[in-house]
């Protein structure tokens, strides 16, 4: 204190505190890691093909018609040789028919688990020759690379056939699906560019593996933090 070196060089800085209301830090910090963490997890949206609300997903157009291609006594007998072949389905209540290709042994889904699932679907029509005796191959999760689709079980729009039959699925299962149109899209015509369309009628042919079935606390906290399309939508403070 006494040297001329530090009176001459020694200068004094005043700092100023802002206050900043905890809730508000909170919040903006909240919101950063929604990013963050849902950007990491890997959620995908669900595909057109398998959903069931909302009459348009993106690309997708759902129109309505009053075809009924796919109910006649014909296709009945086509389903019934090309798909079934004498095999011994399962058959429930409203109609869904399952044949377990593969059994798994790890969890069963429930509502708000998320879950990873592969997936080939077809509908009903036979008259060409590629397809005469499968039906026309409309979706495979597979031909968009090696990750499966994540799906939040019970929460995510998804047609009721596959959520009556996946609830009784367990990890590591292969199971073969055959949906009626009204566990499918009804009276609806599906409609996808550069994918062959799913007829208004049609029934469904599914084969789905169940790859994952994360029902961990931490997944369940993350998705249940505010999705990001909500950030900007809300003022952050």
């Amino acid at each position: 204190p006494g040297s001329r070196f530090y009176q001459l060089y020694h200068f004094r800085i005043t700092v100023y505190r802002i206050r900043i209301p905890k809730v508000l830090i909170m919040n903006a910090l909240g919101k950063f890691l929604t990013i963050f963490i849902l950007s990491a997890s890997g959620v995908a949206g669900t595909p057109a093909f398998i959903s069931l609300k909302g009459g348009s997903a993106g690309k997708y157009s759902v129109v309505h018609s009053s075809s009924s291609n796919s109910a006649s006594d014909s296709a009945e007998g086509d389903r019934e040789k090309n798909w079934e072949q004498g095999r011994s389905f399962k058959t429930y209540q409203s109609g869904l028919k399952t044949l377990d290709i593969a059994v798994g042994e790890g969890d069963s889904p429930c509502d708000g688990d998320l879950i990873s699932v592969h997936y080939a679907g077809w509908h009903d029509s036979f008259e060409e020759a590629a397809s005469e005796t499968t039906g026309v191959c409309f979706d495979n999760s597979r031909n968009r690379g090696s990750d499966p689709l994540k799906i939040l079980f019970g929460k995510a729009q998804i047609i009721e056939g596959w959520n009556e039959g996946l609830k009784t699925m367990k990890v590591g299962g292969k199971r073969e699906f055959i949906i009626p149109p009204e566990l499918g899209y009804g009276d609806k015509e599906v409609k996808a560019p550069g994918q062959p369309g799913i007829p208004a009628n049609a029934y469904l042919r599914f084969v789905i593996e169940l790859v994952e079935v994360d029902n961990s606390l931490l997944t369940k906290f993350r998705l249940a933090l505010p999705k990001p399309s909500g950030i900007f939508e809300n003022s952050w403070f």
